[in-house]
């Protein structure tokens, strides 16, 4: 069932062109698929205290994600890992290069209404 389900995702949403890029500036990337009006944009760092009332704000009874850190453990060590996050956050927004594992996820199927049986009720979380 997982494996149809899958498929059935994968081959029914519509995939943006997007061009996979290595390296470069985001903002130039931005610019090209996007022509026109671009407004001017600069990026303010991440701050430690925004890390923290973040993390602070996230539901401790949500459940992990792929790294199968849970948010009350993260609550629970916002004030060790504040500072080493900032500086990750703004260093990844800054080069515009994200680490594969930060682009994983764990998709749950969600039957909206209807047949159970139907994969067309389904759409992906």
């Amino acid at each position: 069932m997982a494996n149809a389900l899958n498929n059935f995702f994968v081959t029914n949403n519509e995939k943006p062109n997007i061009q996979l890029i290595e390296t470069g500036d985001a903002v130039s990337v931005l610019k090209e698929a996007f022509p026109g009006n671009f407004s001017q944009h600069t990026n303010n760092p991440i701050t430690e205290a925004e890390i923290k009332s973040i993390i602070h704000s996230l539901k401790p009874n949500k459940s992990s994600g792929y790294d199968e850190i849970t948010s009350k453990i993260l609550n629970v060590c916002a004030f060790l890992i504040g500072h080493q996050l900032s500086y990750i956050y703004n260093y990844l927004l800054y080069t515009g290069i994200f680490p594969g594992h930060l682009k994983i996820a764990t998709v749950q199927p969600l039957c909206m209404k209807g047949d159970k049986t139907s994969m067309t009720n389904y759409r992906p979380i």
